[in-house]
């Protein structure tokens, strides 16, 4: 970010809402095959092959219920391993051309599945500012059938396991703990002997070394 101004420079983080069910396959699907037959980065594909594969996947997900079997009709295979990167594919071809799109705004964007971390720079015209950030929300908004949850334009967001916090040379980070996050493993406060720590770090690292060689 060197040369940056951070005085204008605004942070946001955007979630779909339910991303895997909204999927529309029809669409997913000649929106995949367009990008892997046209694309120069996919010279090398067997865009075919991979298209049958994420047909058959995606359409025939049978899983079960209780005691009852279904087969899933809409919407992205839930439980399927291919699952996260056929969302994350079928929204990263759109936001190629959401880049080139609002490039002098998006100084930073990237997004892990269906979570979106972005830096935004502020227009001097605050009308069109304004303007541009409605228009980036809504393009989105807009695609296919998937709802977008955005935070406003902060200087300090919480993104993942992050806080973030636009500082004047700088964006500073520290780690951020969600308040449902239940804490299943034993703080080390809560153990005051140096021995007591040091003894349960080694006998698990044993049981760990002793589970590989079995």
């Amino acid at each position: 970010m060197h040369g940056t101004d951070f005085s204008c420079m605004c942070l946001f983080t955007g979630d779909v809402v339910a991303m895997y069910p909204s999927i529309d396959l029809e669409d997913a699907f000649l929106c995949i095959r367009n990008f892997l037959t046209t694309s120069p980065l996919c010279d090398n594909v067997s865009a075919n092959q991979i298209l049958v594969a994420l047909e058959i996947i995606m359409k025939r997900n049978c899983f079960r219920f209780g005691d009852t079997y279904w087969l899933q009709t809409d919407g992205t295979a839930m439980g399927t391993p291919p699952a996260p990167s056929f969302a994350m594919l079928y929204f990263g071809i759109f936001e190629i051309d959401l880049l080139q799109s609002f490039g002098s705004s998006l100084h930073y964007l990237r997004r892990y599945i269906d979570d979106q971390f972005g830096i935004w720079i502020h227009h001097p015209d605050p009308a069109v500012d304004r303007q541009r950030w409605d228009e980036f929300k809504e393009c989105q908004g807009n695609f296919c059938t998937l709802n977008w949850d955005f935070s406003t334009l902060l200087k300090t967001v919480n993104f993942l396991d992050l806080t973030l916090t636009v500082e004047p040379f700088h964006i500073n980070t520290k780690l951020y703990g969600k308040p449902l996050n239940l804490h299943l493993y034993i703080p080390p406060n809560s153990l005051p002997e140096t021995s007591t720590r040091n003894n349960l770090l080694l006998s698990s690292i044993l049981t760990s070394l002793q589970e590989a060689t079995n």
